[in-house]
């Protein structure tokens, strides 16, 4: 008896259970976990003084990560030349 019980509520629960509908989902573009993509740069320039007359070119660039949206800033220093990269590329 206890084995027709058994049975009977496992007929039951296999045959009340419904379909399920399954949509297909678009396919995302991979992201690029590796890259810290610039979001902001803000620039300046110091003039030289008369012993260094090359002015010096100063940058903070702010970045945010594909994967983790983890937000972060670089400091960045060079003389005689500006920051090349722009935004929206990979830091």
């Amino acid at each position: 008896m206890k084995k027709l019980v058994l049975v009977s509520a496992l007929a039951i629960g296999l045959f009340s259970c419904q379909k399920e509908e399954v949509t297909p989902q678009p396919v995302t573009p991979v992201k690029n976990c590796g890259c810290d993509r610039i979001a902001k740069i803000v620039s300046y320039t110091i003039i030289g003084t008369p012993e260094r007359p090359e002015p010096t070119n100063h940058a903070t660039i702010y970045t945010v990560n594909d994967c983790t949206y983890l937000n972060d800033w670089h400091n960045w220093k060079g003389v005689g030349y500006k920051y090349s990269k722009k935004v929206g590329e990979c830091y």
